[in-house]
């Protein structure tokens, strides 16, 4: 098996074992719609075994990660040079997706002032959600 064949089964592994413990399958469902995907009986029985040992484990891992992509590091305000009324925003992210790989990055954004107070309103409202859920 050549390297990106191994990539493409450990991450099909990974995606069905962390759907089932989201969605809390019971292992003899997990295992049937396993066979009825065409994964012989043996390996259906292997992945049951590991869901049924580590689900718990899986689960607080996958909590414990849940809000950790795209999550907002720094925020940096400033007037824009151009626009007399607007404000540039640069926005520090850790933890974003690319193509499969979380990066650090940073992303700017130009908004009018009157804009200003709606969005920290919104970004508060928005941490308190998140906050609510951790």
């Amino acid at each position: 098996m050549d390297l990106k064949s191994a990539r493409s089964a450990f991450a099909c592994l990974r995606f069905l074992l962390t759907s089932a413990v989201r969605h809390n399958t019971p292992p003899a469902i997990f295992e049937a719609e396993l066979q009825q995907l065409g994964l012989p009986k043996e390996h259906s029985a292997g992945l049951c075994r590991t869901l049924g040992e580590f689900s718990e484990r899986l689960q607080d891992f996958l909590n414990s990660q849940s809000l950790s992509v795209n999550e907002l590091e720094d925020v940096h305000c400033v007037p824009s040079e151009t626009l007399p009324d607007c404000v540039n925003l640069r926005l520090g992210i850790k933890n974003e997706i690319i193509n499969g790989l979380p990066q650090k990055t940073e992303h700017s954004v130009t908004i009018h002032k009157s804009q200003l107070p709606i969005l920290i309103k919104e970004l508060k409202s928005a941490r308190d959600v998140v906050e609510k859920l951790t």
